[in-house]
């Protein structure tokens, strides 16, 4: 698919949400995207209005080009979130019964799979941060009145990024996934 097709406001409402997080966190090129989502395209029968399908096939087409294996597309297509922080620095969410599993394969691929090539560390951060999930139509609302610092306007604040600030006078990290 040419990036002409993907400009049109209409694909961007159907993009799938693996597609949107790919690129935000520099997972994958446009053009490795693209051609993923050619050979989708291609195969017949896939209901592109059905987001998890879509995210899946998307997902297979990538091991299929060798960009990802079989075990990261599991991964990736299990709920976490991944932000990137800095040149070197990486902020992965999950859920709190799922921490513990996501710390094990992390290690894991540092341990087993890098040899200790990288040098890279895995810090467990569930303990010493809240979680709190905002959403609905008032969200923005309900921030700013609890004292946020942060521009939530949504031009300030895109999709899938993050900001640091103040909420209530209490430091904060601010992911806005949605």
């Amino acid at each position: 698919m040419g990036s002409s097709a993907r400009s049109s406001p209409e694909s961007d409402a159907r993009r799938p949400r693996f597609w949107e997080v790919a690129l935000a966190n520099s997972l994958f090129s446009l053009q490795q995207l693209e051609a993923a989502e050619t050979v989708i395209r291609a195969k017949a029968g896939l209901n592109e209005s059905r987001p998890d399908v879509w995210d899946a096939a998307l997902a297979d087409s990538l091991v299929e080009q060798g960009a990802l294996t079989r075990y990261q597309a599991r991964e990736l297509l299990a709920g976490r979130t991944v932000f990137r922080l800095g040149e070197q620095r990486w902020w992965i969410t999950t859920t709190s019964g799922q921490a513990q599993a996501v710390h094990a394969w992390l290690e894991s691929l540092l341990q087993i799979h890098f040899r200790g090539r990288l040098q890279a560390y895995v810090t467990p951060a569930t303990e010493q941060w809240a979680a709190l999930v905002v959403c609905g139509p008032q969200a923005r609302q309900l921030l700013q009145a609890c004292g946020c610092s942060v521009d939530l306007a949504a031009a300030a604040f895109s999709f899938m990024a993050w900001r640091e600030g103040t909420l209530g006078g209490h430091p904060v990290r601010l992911f806005r996934v949605s």
